[in-house]
């Protein structure tokens, strides 16, 4: 995928065929191939699967690929369609206001190519990681192979409407599921519960554990039914934007007290230099991939948490998706 990020000072709502001043740059994108370039930093060896159009972006993609020698065996280019792109438009402060997407090539990626060209790199993976991005069909064939070789699978969200696609998948396969890592409302998604601006407001407002605040009786529920659904679930990693992170995990991993045999831990954002904030595209994947660098490692959840944490903040601080290094 790539990115179009746009940046404005001041956008007029007059719809008048106006020109805006911004400020427009394009990187390499995508959580999969964030994530995929951000691990391949951390010194781990991952095999993105997915594809790219027969365009100038594709191509460009390629390149970058190989610049930074990341495996390409799993990417596939289709001649009839465009190179997925994700158009963000991002106020003085770096933070996204929304997002435009061309994703249609995803949907082209085949159970069939799944099973017959990928199926044994998913079967010899430490670690499958999915997002939100992908057909329910191809979601339910790469879950049956983590159950068939005991695969654990990381589910990444994305965004709030493609949260519950995991749900559309046969309930005996979500047992794979061993890590999540959601904001608040793609949480709520995920158990279909409701959550208006007042719920997400009050969990700013209880107590607090290293600068994250949460209500713990709001989100209690929440919790629950998540681990509920997802027997095999290991954590959550709850993502809370300038209040820092949560790891929701059952009982005897967490740093504070839990409920009803679960442990929640919390850390603060992270330090942001003199320089500061450049932009937030990014900067969630590369804590995703610096939290599954610790699992690789073998690491405790804390350390995995931090090293996941550094990752964010070098994302922050920096133009690119991923930056130049960790």
């Amino acid at each position: 995928m790539v990115n179009f990020c746009i940046t404005y000072v001041r956008l007029a709502t007059r719809s008048d065929g106006r020109t805006h001043r911004t400020k427009i740059r394009t990187a390499a994108g995508g959580v999969g191939r964030n994530l995929a370039e951000a691990l391949s930093k951390l010194e781990h060896n991952p095999v993105l699967i997915s594809c790219i159009g027969d365009d100038l972006f594709g191509r460009e993609l390629w390149r970058h690929f190989h610049t930074l020698k990341m495996d390409t065996s799993k990417i596939f280019t289709l001649s009839d369609t465009s190179t997925a792109i994700y158009s963000a438009l991002l106020n003085a402060n770096g933070e996204c206001v929304f997002g435009l997407g061309d994703m249609e090539i995803y949907d082209l990626i085949s159970a069939k190519v799944i099973t017959e060209q990928c199926g044994q790199v998913i079967r010899d993976a430490g670690i499958v990681i999915i997002d939100g991005n992908l057909s329910v069909d191809v979601m339910t064939h790469v879950m049956t192979l983590c159950v068939e070789n005991r695969v654990p699978l990381w589910f990444e969200p994305t965004e709030v409407r493609k949260a519950k696609k995991i749900l559309q998948v046969p309930r005996e396969l979500w047992k794979c599921v061993r890590f999540l890592s959601p904001n608040l409302r793609e949480l709520a998604s995920i158990v279909e519960m409701d959550l208006d601006d007042d719920d997400l407001s009050a969990t700013h407002s209880g107590g607090t554990n290293n600068n994250f605040t949460f209500d713990l009786s709001k989100m209690q529920s929440l919790y629950e039914q998540c681990f509920s659904l997802f027997v095999g679930l290991e954590i959550i990693l709850l993502t809370n934007g300038k209040y820092g992170i949560q790891i929701i995990s059952r009982q005897g991993h967490g740093e504070i007290g839990g409920t009803r045999g679960l442990s929640i831990a919390s850390y603060p954002p992270p330090d942001i230099g003199e320089g500061g904030i450049k932009s937030v595209s990014g900067a969630g994947d590369c804590l995703n991939a610096g939290f599954i660098s610790g699992i690789l490692q073998g690491m405790s959840w804390p350390d995995c948490a931090i090293l996941g944490t550094m990752c964010a903040k070098k994302s922050l601080e920096s133009m690119n998706n991923v930056p130049e290094q960790f």
